[in-house]
């Protein structure tokens, strides 16, 4: 579901003047009180050491006020500490009127939260204005505290690497909307990006790949720099404490990630003996891909060694008390055929393999424990038998966070509906991330619950080249993510309504957000029937929305939409919305083409299933392929198609007998890149995009039959999709064999 079908429900009335602007997250409650504060350059921010930096952040974001130790009671900003002013440590309190404001909490960071909460009180303007000018902070009550202790946004800078000042303003955005942890992963296979000094290789060619896009593990290579690894960076040691300084001013605790056991490709390329020894390696490429091992050799002590060095090295840089250690995907095969990893295995007495991942993570826990730290990993770590004192940050559904949770771990919820921001939006749309609920309906109402210390969204960056697209992919579902993770009322709503009146801060700060995509009232129009094409109304204030009719990409120079149209020839109508910036979203696509007739006794109920074998077919040029082999099938389902072990394209080529007039809504759920045909043209189309677990289409249909058609690439040698329909008096539901029908021979 695109950005734009979740946000139809945003309101475009403004404001009134007793109301306060949109707040994000919304406080616990919220009082208008009569009259003004008055922001000028001779207003006084008061603080002791303690407020130092919420007083601060709001001298620099309004480029007035002076902050000092003390000062008069009148006409002043103060911010106090006071451990009555809220239950939560990260709660506080704001008071606002015309002679002065007043923000309490009992401690630093709940004063930087309510700093944030008077930022938003300010019109946008305050966030990029360009001249000196005063600033008038409503009159009002506040009372607020964090509904969760841990509300965590990560950046993998492995895969593609990000400077120092995008890290700081990653920041920013984070601590604007109070999301207090920044979880950073700093290595996996595409980069090793933390300065080691005892390990200098680490950096000086794990650091650096051989450039290629789009993402491929398979082409992963870190021969050295002289050899053509050009690609990459890392974080000198006084750069990260840098950014740790700067997160720790903005209410931030950074918890860093060094993914091991696995996931370790540019620690071996760096340091090869890190792999196990007497590697077959024909064997391993054979069965992985990789052209480089990417797991660590858990039976060797010089391995464990490598691992202690470079986490007691991690520790001296963050001051943070969880350190993260990956342990995801951890592919064993090296592991089950190696002397060293089995040897290990027969002395200490361990069921298979994932026991000798959970020794490791053992020794490192107790090497973290050593420093007052805790090691928080992966939900794989649960299969490892790994101590009760590794936190768990549970990615793979609820009922890993159902089972630490009730083994009496810490647990942090980061499932990938709807909390993988790397996913597009029509799989992880605004809503289900404003949905997201941290604990699961199982813990509720039991004293289990509250080992769920919160929620994060994960932001993968193998398919994001730059930081705009990074801002792009967190922003606006980060706002939904932080009122999730905060407010202990959410109502859909009220918050689509915020958002939309909160849009123009984003554009003040020039966040590339990403805009809604328009919705059309159906992808496919058979003009034959008469239907008008129509678009919902803009979401988001001050979108104009632009469209062509022959097919071309839409310009800022394009036509204004002007309402409905009905198409009177064949043509493709493309609309998409531009801003007051000249940004563009994603374009809107809708077929106008005519029904054809079709003959029904020349056919038989049935459909071809055509298989072209190869890897990377060109999905558009497969119709006129030579196939490999066919058969016929009753249904159009994945299961029907003959594999024969090998990489392939599936064409499933037949006619639809459609029952009843009405709107048809198609879906199909495929990771692989996959076209769904109706009348010759696309009505759904994939392209392996991260995360698109379900594509939709509607039409509307006149009862009769119609060409149909689906194309799917193979995962793992075998087709992996799901295809359902809903319309007229028809739930969803697979496409009914007795709509199914194959030409006669």
């Amino acid at each position: 579901m695109p950005l734009g079908t979740v946000l139809t429900l945003l309101s475009l009335r403004q404001t009134g003047k007793a109301e306060l602007p949109p707040l994000i997250p919304k406080p616990n409650l919220v009082e208008r009180r009569e009259g003004f504060f008055r922001m000028t350059a001779s207003t006084r921010l008061v603080t002791n050491g303690s407020g130092r930096d919420a007083a601060t952040l709001l001298s620099r974001v309004t480029k007035l006020g002076r902050v000092v130790s003390d000062g008069p009671a009148t006409g002043t900003i103060t911010f106090l500490i006071d451990p009555g002013a809220s239950t939560s440590p990260e709660g506080y309190t704001v008071d606002v009127d015309a002679q002065r404001v007043l923000v309490k909490s009992p401690t630093a960071a709940g004063l930087l939260w309510g700093a944030q909460t008077l930022r938003q009180l300010i019109a946008a303007k305050v966030e990029n204005f360009k001249s000196p000018q005063f600033w008038r902070i409503p009159g009002c009550h506040i009372e607020d505290a964090p509904r969760f202790a841990w509300r965590g946004l990560m950046l993998d800078v492995s895969r593609h690497f990000f400077t120092v000042s995008e890290v700081k303003r990653f920041l920013d955005l984070m601590s604007l909307h109070k999301l207090n942890v920044f979880h950073w992963h700093l290595t996996d296979d595409g980069g090793w990006r933390i300065e080691i000094k005892k390990y200098p290789e680490l950096t000086n060619t794990g650091a650096y790949r051989v450039p290629f896009e789009p993402w491929d593990m398979r082409k992963l290579r870190f021969p050295g720099r002289d050899q053509g690894a050009t690609y990459g960076g890392y974080y000198k040691q006084t750069e990260i404490k840098e950014i740790v300084r700067y997160a720790g001013s903005l209410g931030i605790t950074v918890v860093p990630e060094i993914d091991l056991p696995g996931h370790a490709m540019a620690a071996i390329a760096s340091y090869p003996e890190l792999a196990c020894r007497q590697m077959d390696m024909p064997a391993w490429i054979k069965a992985t891909g990789l052209l480089t091992p990417n797991v660590v050799c858990a039976g060797r002590e010089s391995t464990a060694k490598f691992c202690t060095n470079v986490l007691l090295e991690v520790m001296s840089l963050f001051p943070g008390k969880v350190i993260h250690l990956g342990g995801d995907e951890v592919n064993t095969w090296s592991w089950q055929r190696c002397p060293d990893c089995q040897g290990t295995l027969k002395e200490r007495g361990l069921r298979d393999s994932t026991d000798l991942q959970g020794l490791l993570v053992k020794r490192l826990s107790a090497v973290a424990a050593s420093q007052g730290k805790q090691v928080i990993a992966w939900d794989e770590v649960l299969e490892t038998a790994a101590p009760k004192d590794v936190a768990v940050m549970s990615w793979r559904g609820e009922q890993r966070t159902v089972k630490a949770a009730r083994e009496g771990r810490l647990v942090v919820a980061s499932p990938t509906d709807p909390c993988y921001f790397d996913y597009v939006y029509e799989a992880n749309p605004v809503e289900s991330v404003y949905a997201f609920e941290p604990v699961p309906a199982a813990l509720r109402g039991t004293a289990d619950a509250e080992r769920v210390s919160g929620g994060q969204a994960n932001l993968w960056t193998e398919w994001i080249l730059d930081f705009a697209k990074v801002e792009r992919m967190a922003y606006p579902r980060a706002v939904a993510l932080s009122e999730a993770l905060w407010s202990t009322n959410r109502n859909w709503d009220d918050f689509s309504d915020r958002l939309g009146q909160y849009w123009p801060r984003l554009d003040a700060l020039e966040v590339q957000t990403k805009l809604p995509q328009p919705q059309p009232q159906a992808d496919l129009c058979f003009i034959d029937l008469g239907k008008q094409v129509q678009f919902a109304p803009s979401p988001i204030p001050g979108l104009t929305l632009r469209y062509t009719l022959d097919g071309s990409r839409p310009t800022a120079k394009s036509s204004e939409f002007p309402g409905p149209i009905l198409p009177i020839k064949p043509c493709t109508i493309r609309a998409a919305y531009f801003d007051t910036r000249g940004r563009m979203s994603d374009d809107a696509r809708v077929e106008c083409l005519v029904q054809p007739r079709v003959n029904l006794p020349k056919f038989t109920q049935g459909i071809d299933i055509l298989v072209y074998e190869g890897e990377g077919l060109p999905i558009e040029n497969v119709p006129t392929f030579t196939p490999s082999y066919g058969t016929i099938a009753s249904l159009i389902q994945a299961e029907d198609v003959p594999s024969k072990g090998k990489p392939f394209m599936a064409r499933y080529d037949g006619f639809l007998n459609i029952p009843k007039q009405g709107m048809y809504t198609f879906q199909m759920k495929c990771w692989m890149p996959f076209r769904v045909k109706l009348g010759g043209a696309n009505l759904i189309a994939g392209d392996g995009e991260m995360g698109v677990e379900a594509s939709r289409g509607k039409v509307w249909l006149k009862p009769g039959l119609i060409r149909f058609s689906v194309l799917a690439e193979s995962m793992n040698r075998r087709a992996q999709f799901t295809l359902t329909v809903s319309g007229p008096d028809l739930p969803e539901g697979p496409i009914p064999a007795s709509w199914i029908y194959r030409r006669k021979l």
